[in-house]
């Protein structure tokens, strides 16, 4: 097989999936765990023996706020600008970095914020 460009390869994928979205959803459903680590291998080098054992090394909880995570649960947290996996956190976690944009003083500021003014402070009717 030749050289296959792989904007091209996105855009074919992107219109057969919504060509069959009721396939691919049903796919997804059956095949949630494979893709997931298919995903991770892929993307950032990690089996699925590593994985679990970075789950059992964080003894089964988010790195930020500490809630329980397991292999169905747990969300790779990598460096966008670097590329290297910082640890496994919840997906409100994960979240939470991805809109501050991994901005350490957009998130110190938002500590801040709450330190501030509190969550009783104002009360809506």
């Amino acid at each position: 097989m030749g050289y296959v460009d792989p904007k091209k390869q996105r855009e074919y994928t992107k219109r057969w999936r919504d060509k069959n979205k009721s396939y691919w959803r049903e796919y997804y459903k059956k095949n949630k765990e494979k893709i997931g680590s298919t995903k991770r291998r892929r993307l950032y080098g990690i089996t699925d023996d590593v994985f679990l054992t970075m789950i059992e090394a964080q003894h089964g909880v988010c790195l930020i706020c500490e809630s329980p995570i397991n292999a169905k649960t747990a969300h790779v947290d990598h460096c966008h600008s670097k590329g290297h996996v910082r640890g496994l956190l919840c997906k409100r976690c994960n979240f939470l970095l991805g809109q501050a944009k991994e901005n350490i003083e957009t998130l110190i500021k938002a500590s801040e914020y709450l330190r501030h003014h509190g969550t009783d402070q104002y009360k809506y009717k």
